[in-house]
């Protein structure tokens, strides 16, 4: 493989409010950060004009958003000996946001001639919390997101893959 492109759209499935539902969002922001991961790695960058763009290899971004709610008690406890005591109870309610970012690589080079059939050749995986103020089901542009996080989970994903390298 000697070139690569990235698919600036991130497709993003949300689970968080009652109803699943999909959309895309840009994702222009975390295109540079693959982009230097692959052109370190010595492959050559071609722009993106669509599943048709002309490069060896292509890369698809998707993100899955959700939601945890937890709840923790403890009913406390007493005690005689040798004198009486009590431990209180306390109880804990919450919740949080998470994504999950996923990043997939097709071989285009050697692909089968069948539409949307793409064989891919590497997958990785971020997961985090988003921040405090995400609104559940309401697309925000990216405002809710800690990019920087996200860079960083994407460098650690090539760091963590060093097979993925072009011999010159």
């Amino acid at each position: 493989y000697v070139t690569f492109s990235v698919d600036p759209t991130v497709v993003v499935v949300d689970e968080t409010g009652s109803v699943s539902e999909t959309f895309t969002v840009d994702g222009a922001n975390i295109v540079p950060t693959i982009s230097s991961n692959m052109r370190a790695r010595n492959y050559t960058e071609v722009a993106w004009r669509g599943d048709s763009t002309p490069a060896d290899l292509h890369i698809k971004m998707n993100a899955t958003l959700g939601d945890v709610a937890t709840y923790s008690y403890y009913p406390g406890y007493c005690g005689w000996y040798p004198y009486y005591y009590c431990y209180p109870s306390w109880s804990y309610a919450g919740s949080y946001n998470f994504g999950s970012l996923v990043l997939t690589m097709g071989d285009v080079k050697n692909a089968a001639p069948t539409p949307g059939k793409l064989p891919l050749i590497w997958t990785s995986s971020s997961r985090g919390i988003l921040s405090d103020y995400y609104t559940p089901g309401v697309p925000s542009g990216g405002a809710n997101v800690n990019w920087a996080r996200i860079q960083e989970s994407i460098d650690r994903a090539f760091a963590d893959s060093p097979y993925i390298q072009r011999t010159p």
